[in-house]
């Protein structure tokens, strides 16, 4: 399979909201959001995520198909201007993981998954992965803080959010 990565362009939007809202949904660190009510509370806001200062998604391709839905097999969506690299969310289609293409788009996105980074949204795959991404760390109040979007973040990104009250 011969892919190629870019940035993700406007008609890329809706696969990556339709399969971050879809594959985060049973997520057991995804909140308290009723199953019948997650597509209406989380597309808004993984759109809003998306929109950040310093956002960027990355897109593997196939080049040259047709079918701009069906050339997509995976993004990755990374934010600028933290103290580490912070990468909101990686996605690769089912029947083609474990063909490195998470590590291209780690690899075009420019963040070196064995180095430390942030990343905000926690899954059974990132779980089952962990050995390969081991200086990450989790921090999803990164995506949660007003201030932390726009890159005035606290020092300790939200982890003594005990003394906020």
């Amino acid at each position: 399979m011969s892919l190629a990565y870019r940035r993700a362009a406007a008609g890329d939007e809706t696969f990556v909201v339709y399969s971050w809202c879809a594959s985060f949904r049973s997520s057991h660190t995804a909140g308290l959001i009723a199953m019948d009510d997650w597509r209406a509370v989380m597309e808004p806001q993984i759109r809003k995520v998306l929109s950040r200062p310093g956002g960027e998604v990355w897109v593997a391709y196939h080049p040259g198909e047709t079918d701009h839905v069906a050339d997509l097999y995976g993004w990755l969506a990374v934010e600028r201007g933290h103290a580490l690299p912070l990468v909101h969310y990686v996605y690769v289609k089912s029947p083609f993981r474990k063909h490195g293409i998470a590590r291209g788009l780690f690899a075009a996105a420019g963040v070196d998954p064995a180095a430390p980074f942030f990343y905000t949204c926690k899954t059974y795959v990132v779980h089952e992965l962990r050995h390969l991404i081991p200086a990450a760390r989790w921090q999803p109040l990164i995506a949660r803080r007003s201030e932390d979007q726009h890159h005035r973040p606290r020092g300790d990104h939200g982890r003594h959010a005990a003394r906020d009250h």
